[in-house]
Parts: C-alpha cells; structure tokens; sequence
C-alpha cells in the first residue's frame, strides 16, 4: 500500500505519471521534508494544485519542469529567508482566484541544480510557466497585483 501511495503522490503532484514501477526511488524520493507516504496529498510539500506553504529540499528535475502540462509558478526560495517569508502574503492573495495553478515550491540554495538552470540569484523568485515554457518572471515581488498580473498570463488561453 504504502508503495502505491508514492507514485499516485508523484503522479498527482506532477501531473505525470511515474516512469517506473509503484515505489521505485524516483517516485519515493519526491516526498517532502518531514513527510512521509501516508501524508495526504493535500500536506505535501512539493507540487500542490493552488498556494503552497512548504518549501520542498528535493527539487523535481529541469527535464519534469518543461514537461508539465499547462500553468504553473515556480517559487526558489528558503523557509528562513525574510524576503521570502515577507512575500507568503502577496503570493496567496494573488494565488486565490488562480486555484487551478500549480504552485512548486523548492527550497533553493548553492549548488541547486534547478535554480542554477533558471539562473536563480535572488529569493525569492517565481516563474510562471505554461506548457513547460518561461512566460515571466518576478524577483522579490513586492504587490499582489503584480503577481496576480503575471499569474493571468499563464492562465489566459492560448
């Protein structure tokens, strides 16, 4: 059961299916800090459907990023950063009518192979993708309107 749990976590979270077989490292290794895989879905850490809380230390591969399917905000930053915490409030409020955006956050720092891809410098910074593809990008944001500016053109149709 608890294999089963890992890779329907991993397909839920991603929105792909897990290459290999219920369990397999690839899928097991994307559960959050602290967590474990009877947490629900719901408290994961990583790749939630709308506004996330948790940072996650194992970060998705760059290859998974630009497959995702549809929108989705990636957010680098660090739980003790103040910059970041600062913006926990801006990010939500503009998240709020954007349910439906997938929200990654991941736990950035030296030598971090996805946000030295995206050429990450400053915490925090969010990238709005769509369809695996950079469509903006906000460093330290400082009003939701920005973000909720940024969050509609991702989610606008093509």
């Amino acid at each position: 059961m608890e294999q089963q749990l890992v890779a329907v976590i991993h397909e839920v979270q991603f929105g792909v299916g897990c290459a290999a077989l219920p369990g397999h490292a690839r899928a097991a290794k994307y559960l959050p800090v602290g967590g474990d895989a009877r947490s629900t879905p719901s408290r994961q850490g990583i790749i939630m459907r709308s506004m996330n809380n948790s940072y996650t230390a194992v970060e998705p591969t760059r290859n998974e990023i630009d497959a995702l399917e549809g929108p989705a905000v990636l957010e680098f930053g660090a739980a003790w950063c103040s910059y970041c915490r600062a913006a926990q409030p801006l990010i939500a409020s503009a998240f709020a009518p954007y349910q439906s955006v997938r929200h990654i956050k991941v736990e950035d720092g030296k030598g971090r192979p996805l946000g030295r891809s995206f050429r990450v410098t400053l915490w925090p910074t969010l990238i709005f993708i769509k369809n695996g593809r950079e469509i903006a990008r906000l460093v330290r944001p400082d009003n939701s309107a920005e973000i909720g500016e940024a969050l509609r053109k991702i989610s606008d149709a093509d």
